[in-house]
């Protein structure tokens, strides 16, 4: 478990980067005035990578307050996400427009479930559906060929030396997340004479501060190119 000082240091090192990335020049506004998919895409190329390392930035920092709450065993997901959002960031700039082909149809296959599970479940009003339907229709049938990176594993294919090591930890955060016996693990311990003890705080807790402020550093590169003017 980190100390208080240790994690208040964490937390201004965590600060210093993201001033760092928050330095670098903003997104230039793309003004469609004949929308066609191609200015589309465009325009979403640049939104969605902000949008992404925006949730990276406040992601790291909610864990590292739950940190300081001591919650950090809690934090998991949050790890998780800004790991997965760091690694769709970073290929993203290798990966041209295509990443926002992928995110298209993520989107569509998520609305996809969430309408079919209408048959097990509750109803969504008919305008909603409705809306998720329309949504649905903007990927672009004809780059099919880019569904299996829809699977994080896929992307982190494309370059193991710079996506492995977040893939890892992504993987060791999944285990945390969902519920497993590593979920479960810090709040309950076995002694061969006595059996299980319950706890209902955690048995120690592992520090998020390395990873949650790693995520920010390494994508403060490919943001600050991704955004340079000209």
């Amino acid at each position: 478990m980190q100390t208080s000082g240790t994690a208040d240091t964490a937390a201004l090192l965590y600060a210093d980067f993201v001033a760092l990335w928050q330095g670098a020049p903003m997104p230039s506004k793309k003004i469609m005035t004949d929308w066609n998919r191609q200015e589309g895409a465009e325009a979403t190329a640049v939104a969605l990578p902000w949008g992404w390392m925006v949730r990276v930035s406040r992601t790291g920092e909610a864990a590292l307050r739950l940190e300081a709450a001591g919650y950090s065993e809690e934090a998991a997901p949050l790890i998780r996400s800004m790991l997965e959002h760091a690694i769709r960031l970073r290929w993203a700039q290798a990966a041209g427009a295509e990443f926002v082909e992928v995110a298209l149809r993520m989107r569509s296959k998520s609305l996809e479930r969430i309408i079919e599970a209408q048959r097990g479940g509750w109803q969504h009003n008919p305008e909603r559906v409705e809306k998720m339907e329309a949504a649905m229709q903007e990927q672009d049938e004809g780059l099919a060929s880019s569904n299996h990176l829809q699977a994080l594993k896929h992307v982190v294919d494309t370059d193991l030396d710079k996506f492995g090591f977040m893939y890892q930890q992504w993987l060791l955060e999944t285990q945390v997340s969902h519920p497993t016996f590593l979920s479960a693990s810090p709040y309950y311990a076995y002694e061969q004479r006595t059996g299980f003890d319950f706890y209902q705080q955690p048995i120690g807790q592992d520090p998020v501060s390395m990873t949650a402020r790693g995520g920010p550093s390494r994508c403060r590169g490919q943001l600050q190119e991704h955004f340079r003017p000209g």
